[in-house]
């Protein structure tokens, strides 16, 4: 376990922590021990009956299939994952599986409209909220949302654009927010106790936990919950990204949205010609806005304000015109009355 635990160590934690998950279960399958397993694949492969050099597949496969009807296929496949890495870092060769992938076509995570996102997250909490409008306005993972602090949200702007490191890829990413997630956020932060700007933005609420950063699984499992509270079984915070992916791909340059999500890097001679600055990422983000908003634009009352002013200076304005105005149009109708004579006389 020393060996393969070292050639782990340059993994993503959570790989590592899924990794020895798997294997666990399937040695207490197999009912070995760590080293048990290991000579009993030594025995096999050397062997000279040739029945016996598949028997590691053979046990692998036999535990797989006994998973089929409780996890996905996705799950399945780290199971294999986890004991090929344990077998190699031995030393060993990769075991063939010799089964042929079945060919699936995926629509990804479930279409729903604006109204049943906004019934979803009106009964909920603020913080639940604002984690579903920061998703679907960000279009980041769930991974990339909980490591969000106070600070980077914390704005009496409408629009932000913020500069972070994607957790699942290492790119860099430069994700948006609008109005729907802004204003859930500020009115989340009421409910804190005076929260510092380094403060995690999305936190625990359970007592033995209270105050630390939610883990993304915690945050995912949340979001799943407000879909099925208001009864959509498949609502997932995917469903929230795939709604910024779709409102946006159609307007803004697939390069440019992908930069916005940290989805890829463009390649060097891409980027040379097609690399935005944060300010036209920011305007492009702005100007769609409307196409991935859930809630119509709030007009402040100072703004009410303003347009009341204007509208009855433009009106005294129009008042003090008026007899200027009639009076040039008595002047056109008597022009009028002359030309009409003028050419009766021509006649």
């Amino acid at each position: 376990m020393t060996v393969w635990r070292g050639e782990l160590s340059d993994r993503r934690p959570r790989t590592i922590e899924m990794y020895e998950l798997w294997l666990g279960r399937f040695l207490e399958y197999a009912e070995m021990t760590p080293d048990e397993f290991y000579k009993f694949h030594l025995d096999a492969i050397n062997s000279e009956d040739i029945r016996d050099t598949n028997a590691t597949r053979r046990l692998l496969k036999e535990y797989v299939v006994s998973i089929e009807d409780k996890y996905k296929p996705a799950t399945q496949a780290q199971v294999t994952k986890a004991v090929q890495s344990f077998i190699t870092a031995q030393g060993f060769r990769k075991i063939e599986m010799n089964h042929k992938k079945k060919r699936i076509f995926h629509h990804g995570a479930e279409n729903y409209k604006a109204e049943e996102f906004k019934r979803a997250i009106g009964g909920t909490t603020a913080r639940n909220r604002a984690a579903c409008l920061v998703t679907k306005d960000s279009g980041l993972r769930v991974s990339d949302v909980v490591r969000l602090n106070v600070g980077d949200v914390r704005t009496d702007e409408d629009f932000i654009i913020m500069d972070i490191s994607v957790e699942k890829t290492g790119f860099p990413s430069k994700p948006c927010l609008g109005p729907d997630a802004l204003d859930s956020v500020r009115e989340y932060l009421t409910t804190r106790e005076d929260p510092k700007d380094s403060d995690p933005l999305f936190i625990q609420t359970q007592h033995a936990h209270r105050g630390e950063r939610m883990t993304a699984s915690a945050l995912a499992s949340r979001i799943k919950m407000v879909g099925k509270v208001a009864g959509f079984d498949k609502m997932s915070s995917n469903s929230f990204r795939k709604w910024n992916t779709t409102s946006l791909q159609s307007w803004i340059n697939p390069i440019w949205l992908n930069m916005l999500q940290g989805r890829s890097m463009p390649t060097e001679s891409v980027a040379h010609y097609s690399l935005p600055t944060d300010e036209q990422l920011l305007t492009a983000y702005r100007e769609n806005y409307d196409k991935l908003r859930f809630y119509k634009a709030k007009i402040s009352k100072s703004e009410v304000n303003d347009l009341k002013t204007k509208y009855a200076a433009t009106s005294a304005r129009l008042d003090e015109m008026e007899p200027r105005y009639q009076a040039l149009a008595n002047m056109v109708a008597e022009l009028t009355k002359k030309l009409e004579k003028y050419e009766e006389k021509e006649e």
